[in-house]
């Protein structure tokens, strides 16, 4: 499963009615990708290189970025360590960035 094919409505930049809907898309697939490898670095990493193109997708604006940095902080509540790594590799893989870092650390 190399893309997802998305209606319009989950990839477009345009607010309205559709931002609920993105953003239960955004929770429902980051939430399933860290419970999935929540066993070890190594599932983690196996997980989030197999899924990368979809994580690409459904992060394509600032808004869905700031969304997965507090996905992932509410995931890892009791771990603030592990929070810092997961976004740090998401960093890498280009899924969020260093701006949406910093708005949700303020």
């Amino acid at each position: 499963m190399d893309q997802l094919n998305l209606p319009p409505s989950a990839t477009d930049n345009e607010g309205g009615g559709n931002d609920a809907e993105r953003t239960l898309r955004l929770t429902a697939f980051f939430e399933s990708l860290l419970r999935a490898g929540m066993q070890s670095f190594s599932h983690m990493l196996a997980v989030v290189e197999r899924y990368h193109v979809i994580a690409l997708q459904l992060t394509n604006n600032h808004a869905a970025r700031c969304e997965v940095v507090r996905i992932v902080s509410r995931v890892f509540t009791r771990h603030p360590q592990t929070v810092m790594i997961v976004l740090d590799r998401f960093q890498k893989y280009d899924i969020v960035d260093g701006t949406a870092i910093v708005e949700w650390s303020m």
